[in-house]
């Protein structure tokens, strides 16, 4: 028996340097010829996994009939007296295709000299075999085996060296002479080798080689040289130090010219670079864009509910007011769907799994439509298949969201009849949640249902289209169903209507305590706090004072930045309403200015009050000091629980803030 005879599965180290870098099968062998070892080119070639190569000899795995029975004589006295060997073999592959190889064996030896396997190394040369046989008589199959060894280095710009520690001379192949541009005559030293690296490279290169001497493990660097005919390359070295009691300690390993590689890597991550560039531009085009559209539509969707709740409004302006605020709502959507599926696209998007009622979400969503649908004339019913859990955990806003999506679509593409919700739910496998939307509208034809959840695509995109849309709400909820945990899709068939369907992952929950309803009757009486409105549109100012006025707030407004300071500096406030986009000092400057530097209102709550939306901006908000923030166009009853929140005394429960 030998003794550390090596672990089956575990490679040997190689012996032949080239083969560490090389893409050609490789066997490896324990001492009695029984494979423990096989790279994924072996497999590739041969159709043997390593499962079914482990414990068996290559002859029993691979030879085919007309294999020469003089090689397989050659090979198992080379393996008898552990020397190397070299020969052209028949095989035949797992599929029965037979093959040419050029094979190398090698005998692996350890420190002591004890045998530890054979390492074999394959070329693949049934082409030229094939050639041979049909002119032998032009080509010499030793040269051409050669050739093709040659050759197949040369293509992978793979040279191999040794460097005799006692003399320090640097033995090269002729590949190796090639890559450096050495002349058949030159001789160097292992420091003269050193000097043909850049002065920056060579501390590397002298403490990778002396760290792989000390440690005898293996090293490799990537490093540019400039060649003696002036030629500047980049160059990779592997290697490692062979000791043997029979011979001189030596060093070996191999080059592979990677220059090219080097340029191809750099110019990927410059197009990186530019595409994370891209990226960066466009979300800031997709910021601004947000900005400048929710900076108007505060001023329209403001100012058209104040009109509508006019007590002596004419029935016909109230109408039209009510006109107004719906096409804002839908032009606000928009804007919405743009930002939601921009931060799907960059991994923005975070959940926030809860406890819920997911019965009760249905019902209140379907209440949020319902006026729409009776409009319409259609009817509304929810159904539950099965027993529905008292509670699950997930992100209830989202899972609204993308019912309202399915639910909104329903409603429009469907002329009469009814929609039908569905609610199941599956306990297995941790909890599923499946929610199904089913109407009689038009249907869709069956070739064009792939297209629906594909971004800004709709079956109907011609200029005489009915219905209207940026195509991306079946886009987003496919993403919030994924990013869930679930999945999404739909059944239809032209005119005879469509279901909708999407689950989540969504395991059984307790119930968390209902909050209050104190606060809320609180937050329409809180009305004696003074509050500070700092905005660079007047127009905007105007409609917070207008939606404050019936509660007799003490109400100071700031044009800018500076004035919000210098207003700070003098009065107390019990609220600071900050915008944050404003010429000179912004409202992050402005809020950072406060804290630093106004004793009155140093720990004043500053809520933003800003058509930036985005998480950035809201991180941006809080590193600067704010406390919270609310977003335009801005919602009456938003604004004032914020300011019910930030202004009511500790004993008094208020809504949460989420922002805080």
């Amino acid at each position: 028996m030998i003794e550390d005879a090596p672990v089956a599965g575990r490679p040997l180290s190689p012996l032949d340097p080239v083969a560490l870098l090389s893409s050609h099968p490789i066997l490896q062998t324990d001492p009695r010829g029984l494979i423990i070892w096989v790279n994924d080119a072996f497999e590739a070639l041969t159709g043997f996994t390593s499962a079914e190569a482990m414990g068996k000899t290559p002859g029993s795995l691979l030879q085919c009939p007309d294999t020469n029975p003089q090689t397989i004589r050659a090979i198992r006295e080379a393996l008898a007296a552990r020397v190397p060997i070299r020969t052209p073999i028949l095989n035949r592959s797992k599929a029965g295709r037979f093959y040419w190889l050029d094979l190398e064996i090698q005998p692996v030896f350890d420190g002591e000299g004890v045998i530890q396997g054979f390492q074999a190394i394959e070329v693949d040369v049934t082409d030229l075999m094939e050639t041979l046989s049909r002119d032998r008589a032009a080509l010499d199959l030793a040269a051409r085996r050669e050739a093709t060894v040659a050759n197949v280095a040369q293509l992978a710009g793979v040279g191999s060296w040794e460097v005799e520690l006692e003399t320090n001379r640097v033995i090269w192949t002729d590949q190796a002479r090639h890559l450096l541009d050495l002349d058949p005559g030159m001789a160097l030293t292992l420091a003269d080798s050193i000097a043909l690296f850049t002065p920056e490279a060579r501390p590397i290169v002298e403490a990778a080689v002396a760290l792989g001497v000390a440690s005898g493990e293996p090293y490799k660097f990537e490093q540019p040289l400039i060649t003696p005919r002036g030629r500047a390359i980049w160059i990779r070295v592997v290697g490692r130090l062979v000791t043997g009691a029979a011979e001189p300690s030596r060093l070996v390993g191999a080059i592979q010219d990677v220059t090219g590689l080097r340029a191809e890597r750099e110019a990927l991550q410059a197009a990186l670079a530019a595409a994370e560039a891209a990226t960066i531009a466009k979300s800031e085009f997709l910021a601004n864009m947000s900005h400048e559209i929710r900076t108007p539509l505060t001023g329209v969707l403001g100012f058209a509910g104040l009109l509508e709740k006019l007590p002596d409004l004419p029935e016909t302006a109230r109408s039209y007011a009510g006109r107004i605020a719906t096409s804002g709502q839908a032009l606000l959507s928009v804007v919405n769907d743009i930002l939601d599926f921009s931060k799907l696209e960059a991994d923005r998007v975070t959940l926030d799994p809860h406890p819920f009622d997911p019965w009760a979400l249905v019902a209140e969503t379907v209440a949020l439509v319902a006026a729409e649908a009776g409009r319409k004339g259609l009817t509304l019913t929810t159904e539950f298949e099965g027993e529905p859990p008292a509670a699950v955990l997930a992100d209830s806003a989202r899972v609204r969201q993308v019912l309202l999506n399915l639910l909104s679509n329903a409603i429009k593409f469907t002329k009469a009849g009814q929609i039908t919700i569905k609610l199941g739910y599956c306990p297995e496998a941790g909890g599923e949640l499946r929610v199904a939307v089913a109407d009689s509208g038009i249907g869709i034809p069956a070739d064009q249902v792939d297209r629906l959840f594909q971004r800004f695509s709709q079956v109907d995109g011609s200029n005489t289209r009915v219905y209207g849309g940026t195509g991306l709400g079946l886009a987003i909820s496919k993403s919030l169903a994924e990013l869930m945990g679930g999945r999404i899709g739909a059944e239809s068939s032209w005119g005879k209507g469509s279901t909708f369907w999407f689950t989540l992952a969504a395991p059984r929950a307790e119930l968390a305590r209902p909050e209050p309803a104190a606060a809320e009757a609180q937050v329409l009486v809180a009305a004696d706090a003074r509050i500070l409105v700092v905005d660079d549109v007047a127009m905007n100012r105007e409609l917070v004072r207008t939606m404050l006025a019936p509660f007799a707030y003490d109400i100071t407004e700031a044009a800018n930045g500076a004035d919000a300071v210098r207003a700070a500096l003098s009065v107390p406030f019990d609220l600071i309403l900050m915008d944050l986009q404003m010429p000179g000092m912004d409202g992050l400057a402005a809020t950072r200015a406060i804290r630093a530097t106004s004793d009155l209102n140093q720990q004043t709550p500053i809520v933003a009050l800003s058509a930036n939306v985005l998480p950035i901006h809201i991180a941006e908000c809080r590193d600067a000091g704010m406390d919270d923030h609310i977003a335009k166009p801005i919602s009456p009853a938003d604004l004032l629980t914020k300011i019910a929140h930030w202004t009511l005394p500790e004993e008094v429960d208020t809504p949460q803030s989420e922002a805080r």
